[in-house]
């Protein structure tokens, strides 16, 4: 199928999940990059086969959230978060490589829509609810209508509940690991390879851990100054490579949410948060086009 103009590859580079089919598809289509690029490959848990009857969705998006009795609806700067994801752990530890993620209870992340999107680090915030039968009563309900949203929806409707795939990732062209490797003989004219690769880990979907689908640049670094007060330029790679994706979301209903629409929302945490469980310790960043 083309997937670039004057060039063609004989497969859906999407259709590759494990780490043996990607390295062969690269070696097979952009082999002269192949060494530079497949020592980063990492694991990643995917969420897609969209299917809103799916009986066990490992991720719903948007809607309503069941909180245990007694928590309340999370507030950011005096307002009502906006809830963007539900992660079912169980589901998405089944299809984790890495081992990193808890195969107990879920994952809600929340956003602030109002404020927060152009500001790095605290605007986030991600709850992990523990539910084991019977343990407490769980309470369905949204964020209260009345509240001022500055013309948001209290509550991002609910767009799609979809189920998790294991995915081996490749670095996206402009993270830090890479260099300068797409700056030279591959940027030139006589070369596809740039545009082939950009196609090769071009993915969007939803996904945990991982390499993440860029707009922008590498954002560990940018994790690691807001969560130390590093500047950004000083931060030693074995500081930034800390950081794993806990979260890539990108927002796809038909209502517009404000500037939701227009970018990606990435939510990293530290890998020894992560082990650690320490889910409020995760930094929220955005990228938009």
């Amino acid at each position: 199928m083309p997937l670039g103009v004057g060039w063609e590859v004989s497969v859906d580079w999407w259709s590759y999940s494990t780490q043996a089919e990607v390295e062969a598809a690269m070696r097979a289509e952009i082999a002269a990059y192949a060494d530079d690029v497949l020592p980063f490959g990492a694991p990643a848990v995917r969420f897609g086969h969209v299917d809103n009857s799916c009986p066990n969705p490992a991720l719903r998006l948007g809607g309503g959230a069941e909180l245990p009795d007694g928590i309340g609806w999370p507030v950011m700067n005096d307002l009502p978060m906006h809830l963007l994801a539900v992660v079912d752990l169980a589901a998405a530890a089944e299809e984790d490589q890495t081992e990193l993620l808890p195969a107990e209870g879920s994952l809600y992340f929340f956003a602030d829509l109002v404020r927060g999107l152009w500001r790095p680090g605290s605007t986030g915030l991600v709850m992990h609810v523990l539910e084991p039968p019977g343990t407490f009563p769980m309470q369905f309900r949204e964020a209260n209508p009345a509240d001022d949203q500055f013309g948001l929806p209290s509550t991002i409707p609910e767009q799609r509940q979809v189920s998790a795939y294991a995915q081996w990732t490749l670095p996206d062209l402009f993270e830090d690991c890479l260099g300068d490797l797409w700056y030279g003989p591959a940027r030139s004219p006589a070369s596809n390879d740039f545009d082939k690769y950009g196609e090769f880990i071009r993915i969007g979907e939803e996904q945990m851990l991982g390499w993440p689908s860029l707009r922008q640049g590498s954002m560990q670094a940018v994790c690691e100054s807001e969560a130390s007060g590093i500047d950004i330029g000083d931060v030693p790679a074995e500081l930034a490579d800390q950081w794993k994706l806990l979260l890539q979301y990108t927002y796809d209903g038909d209502e517009t949410i404000g500037a939701l629409e227009m970018g990606t929302l990435y939510y990293w945490i530290r890998e020894a948060d992560l082990r650690a469980q320490r889910f409020d310790k995760a930094i929220l960043i955005s990228q938009f086009e």
